[in-house]
């Protein structure tokens, strides 16, 4: 009796110790986030900073904007850019931390009293993978929000100088019913379509010059066109209020939200329920899923890469070459994670293989490094 309430006991107490830090890791987690801390919100602040001055004509002259206005623009920038934010400033702050302990021989002693370098940085890449759910919550609840917010904002108060002499893109939109809906841009402010020609078919075409789909799909300034007996299109109508009860609702909604500002579930559903999709749709939808599913994980990836150059003892440590190559390499992974954007959007590589191929080759480069890393 007495032999299994103390080996009770030692299975509590061993089980209360795994729940319990180290000193040395309240040491490393304490040291990381103050760097962390300290790095976020100044890289935010000078992004802030930038941004605001780039603005402020618009501010100063607009007395509509009100500074609860502003202050909920930019919050709402901050989850914007928090793919950036957070792996850069955990970056810097491995490095920092690493480098710091390397330098005054901490590392040194810390593995003198048996704690391999694996195990040392083993409790980075657990902030990192904290981080990375975390961004996967925001990416799905707070960063849709976010980006619609921010559209708005802009197209009601920031307007672009150079608006009016510069030329839009034409966006296309392929309908359930096989008809095709062009239009030059959607302005949230108004939450309409701007310039849209709407081809139901070789012979029956409508153009609109604003289009606001709620309830009602409304034009504003509607001309209808249809093709002739002898193969001539001619504006058979106008109207300057039409009211279209044959154009789908579906579509609307779908330009309403940009692709770009839609939740990952969202994303998901759209490829499954529009089996009707074009290749270039297809493409453009699973490159912006996947990729919104990949860039969370740089916050391991960071991690992972850098902590191996930063554990090795030299009386000559390279401090400024490894900050300087760290960020380097840091941008050129944005460059090449936006080309491999554009190139699966297009179809030009298989998304799956654009986005999730330059992830899994340097996860696979760097953590081979890290399993290598010697432990004593």
């Amino acid at each position: 009796m007495n032999l299994s309430r103390n080996s009770s006991k030692i299975k509590f107490s061993q089980l209360r110790d795994g729940f319990n830090m180290k000193i040395w890791q309240r040491y490393l987690l304490k040291e990381f986030f103050k760097f962390f801390l300290f790095f976020l919100p100044t890289f935010y602040f000078a992004y802030v900073i930038i941004d605001y001055s780039c603005h402020i004509h618009n501010f100063i002259q607009n007395q509509m904007i009100s500074f609860s206005q502003v202050f909920v623009y930019y919050s709402f920038q901050f989850f914007k850019r928090i793919n950036i934010l957070i792996p850069l400033s955990l970056l810097l702050s491995t490095i920092k931390v690493l480098t710091s302990l390397n330098i005054h021989f901490e590392l040194v002693a810390l593995q003198s009293a048996g704690l391999s370098l694996k195990k040392l940085i083993r409790s980075f890449l657990i902030v990192g993978s904290i981080f990375c759910g975390l961004n996967l919550l925001i990416e799905e609840y707070i960063f849709p929000v976010s980006l619609n917010y921010i559209d708005k904002f802009y197209y009601s108060h920031l307007k672009h100088p150079d608006r009016q002499h510069r030329k839009e893109p034409v966006h296309l939109l392929y309908l359930d019913d096989h008809s095709k809906f062009f239009y030059q841009y959607f302005d949230p402010s108004r939450e309409s379509f701007f310039d849209v020609i709407w081809i139901k078919n070789h012979a029956d075409i409508w153009r609109v010059k604003y289009l606001k789909a709620a309830k009602e799909t409304v034009g504003q300034y509607v001309d209808h066109l249809e093709k002739t007996k002898e193969g001539v299109l001619e504006k058979t109508a106008s109207y300057s209020t039409f009211v279209f009860k044959d154009l789908k609702l579906e579509i609307a909604e779908k330009a309403f939200v940009p692709l770009e500002n839609r939740s990952l579930s969202s994303l998901f559903q759209l490829i499954q329920k529009r089996k009707n999709l074009s290749a270039y749709e297809t493409g453009e939808l699973k490159t912006l899923l996947y990729y919104k599913i990949a860039m969370p994980f740089l916050c391991i990836l960071t991690i992972l890469a850098v902590s191996p150059f930063c554990v090795p003892y030299s009386r000559t440590f390279p401090l400024f070459f490894t900050y300087s190559i760290s960020l380097f390499l840091f941008v050129t992974f944005f460059a090449l994670m936006n080309g491999s954007l554009i190139l699966g959007a297009n179809t030009t590589i298989n998304p799956f293989f654009a986005i999730f191929v330059p992830f899994s080759f340097l996860f696979l480069l760097f953590g081979l490094r890290f399993y290598r890393m010697g432990s004593r």
